[in-house]
C-alpha cells in the first residue's frame, strides 16, 4: 500500500518523510553530542589527575583517542577554553593553594605545579590573582597566623 491510498496526499507524505528524517537527526546530533561530553569529562579527568606534571598535547591527545585538531574543537566548543587555558589555571589554582598554605615556597610551587618556568609562573600568576606569588603567600600567611591567634 501507498501512502496516497491509506489517505496521506504526496505533500503531507513529503512533510511527514520531513518530520521524520529532522527527529532523527536531532537524535542523532543529540547522541553525538553525549559522546563528545563524555569524552571532554574524561579528559577533563585526566588533567585533573595529572596537572601537576609537565604534560604534552601529544600525551592528552593519546589519553583521549581523538586526533589533536578533533580533541581541541571539541575541547574548546565544550568548555569555552583551550586545553592550554585550562591546565594552566589547574596549575595556577594548585599552587596558590599550596603557597596559602604555607607548604611551598614560590620555587617549589611553580616547579611542583607543573610549570617548567619560574618567570612564566609569576608572570602568570600575577595576571590571575593580581598579586605576585611571593606576596600571595606573605598575605595568606598573616591573614592564616592572625585568624589562629584570634581562635585561640
Amino acid at each position: 500500500q501507498t501512502l496516497t491510498q491509506e489517505g496521506i496526499s504526496p505533500p503531507e507524505s513529503v512533510s511527514l518523510l520531513y518530520s521524520l528524517l529532522k527527529s532523527l537527526f536531532d537524535i542523532t546530533d543529540k547522541v553525538r553530542e553525549n559522546k563528545s561530553h563524555i569524552r571532554i569529562r574524561s579528559v577533563l579527568d585526566f588533567l585533573e589527575r595529572v596537572h601537576k606534571t609537565p604534560i604534552s598535547l601529544n600525551e592528552i591527545q593519546r589519553e583521549s583517542a581523538m586526533s589533536k585538531f578533533h580533541l581541541c574543537r571539541l575541547f574548546k566548543q565544550s568548555t569555552g577554553e583551550t586545553i592550554g587555558h585550562h591546565l594552566t589555571q589547574l596549575r595556577l589554582n594548585s599552587a596558590a593553594k599550596a603557597l596559602a598554605d604555607g607548604n611551598l615556597n614560590v620555587t617549589e610551587a611553580c616547579f611542583q605545579n607543573g610549570f617548567e618556568d619560574l618567570s612564566y609562573f609569576i608572570q602568570v600568576f600575577k595576571k590571575k590573582f593580581g598579586t605576585t606569588p611571593k606576596q600571595w603567600a606573605l598575605t595568606s600567611n598573616i591573614k592564616i597566623n592572625e585568624s589562629a591567634s584570634t581562635s585561640a
